[in-house]
């Protein structure tokens, strides 16, 4: 965290910092021009400087508030709008209170429940396609691709809907936008494609990183450690294990889920899901066949108090994550709120706050957009 802790910033009373990472620091904050206490958001500011070093860091935080703003999902965390904080935009951003999935991870040791695996990843494939299916004012198509899906930017709150983090790496594809960053995101969850440094990702990139995801919530432990390697190694592993993925896929997953799981993590990209939709309904036909009466709201509930112990000053488990790495680079844990945040902020609740920035991009309705799949909710009742 960057010099003394402000009381107030703007209109806006500082609860707890966040922490931060090498782009941007962020604060729990309350908006004071609201009724009574006002509802809890998160303030995401770049760091001191950076909006003056280089433009490529303001365009990235408009980036994240225009994709945030625009995409409408339950399990999506949305972004509120973009203040005048002291003279330098930020974001306000939706406050989700629930558990972080790595924790969750951490906390099953060998693997979760294969009837939870399954209902995570179906509503993170949904988040993802309402980012992958994004448009414009005018309805032009975005194509925007995530490009960093792990464990650590997926929330499960206590009612079992899970809400994906994060979208400071995503980027609007217009006419003159700047191209995908080369090999960005995390290394452990890279695509093929962003580990062969190519800039034309698409959503199949996004979704082997859900494969990377439900192979580690089935196991316990990431498919491959990939700490310290470099992306042509990273590559080569990611080739073998796809060769393995036929004998390793159906000792860990239950018949049918080991399918899904090998599709996803195709390293030809023709052999993967192109779609989310796609997913959803794979996952959805399993679901229908399975004999199974976990709830996903329960289950969580049974391991939140193993995977994060309650923070302090009498606030609920929350997880608050901000995309804000160097490239390739961990974010930092901060120093507050150890047991719910790892570097930054992201988040769900409430309504626009405070004066909008001028943006170069125009403000979307405020009308909820839909979209969800009309199938009948699970049995958590989510989305």
């Amino acid at each position: 965290m960057q010099g003394t802790v402000p009381a107030r910033l703007g209109h806006y009373e500082i609860v707890e910092p966040l922490g931060g990472g090498g782009f941007a620091v962020c604060w729990l904050a309350r908006d004071l021009l609201e009724p009574g206490n006002g509802d809890l958001v998160v303030l995401k500011r770049l760091r001191k400087g950076l909006i003056h070093r280089d433009p490529v860091f303001l365009e990235s935080l408009l980036s994240e508030a225009e994709i945030g703003m625009r995409v409408r999902s339950p399990h999506v965390v949305h972004v509120h709008g973009v203040v005048d904080l002291e003279g330098e935009p930020a974001l306000v951003m939706e406050y989700v209170r629930g558990y972080r999935l790595d924790r969750l991870i951490r906390a099953a040791a060998h693997g979760m429940a294969p009837e939870a695996v399954a209902e995570i990843v179906r509503q993170l494939a949904r988040g993802l396609l309402a980012i992958h299916e994004v448009c414009d004012t005018d309805g032009t198509p975005l194509k925007v691709v995530h490009q960093d899906v792990k464990p650590a930017n997926v929330m499960v709150t206590p009612e079992g809907v899970v809400k994906l983090l994060d979208l400071g790496l995503a980027r609007p594809q217009r006419p003159g936008s700047s191209p995908f960053w080369v090999r960005q995101g995390t290394r452990g969850y890279r695509s093929p494609e962003q580990n062969r440094g190519d800039t034309s990702l698409t959503p199949a990139s996004d979704l082997y990183a859900v494969g990377l995801v439900m192979f580690e919530t089935l196991q316990g432990a990431p498919m491959i450690d990939a700490r310290d390697l470099p992306a042509d190694t990273l590559l080569d592993r990611q080739k073998q294990m796809a060769i393995q993925m036929e004998v390793v896929a159906p000792s860990i997953a239950s018949p049918g889920l080991d399918v899904i799981l090998q599709r996803l993590l195709a390293v030809d990209i023709e052999s993967r899901y192109h779609s989310a939709w796609d997913l959803v309904q794979d996952i959805r036909r399993w679901q229908n066949s399975w004999r199974g009466d976990l709830r996903l709201d329960a289950y969580v509930r049974r391991l939140g108090p193993r995977a994060e112990p309650l923070p302090s000053q009498g606030i609920e488990p929350d997880a608050i994550h901000c995309c804000d790495t160097q490239p390739g680079e961990q974010a930092r844990t901060p120093k507050t709120l150890a047991a719910t945040a790892e570097a930054g902020a992201d988040l769900p609740h409430g309504r626009a706050m405070g004066a909008v920035v001028g943006h170069p991009f125009p403000l979307p309705p405020s009308d909820p957009t839909p979209g969800e799949d009309s199938s009948p909710p699970l049995r958590d009742g989510s989305p």
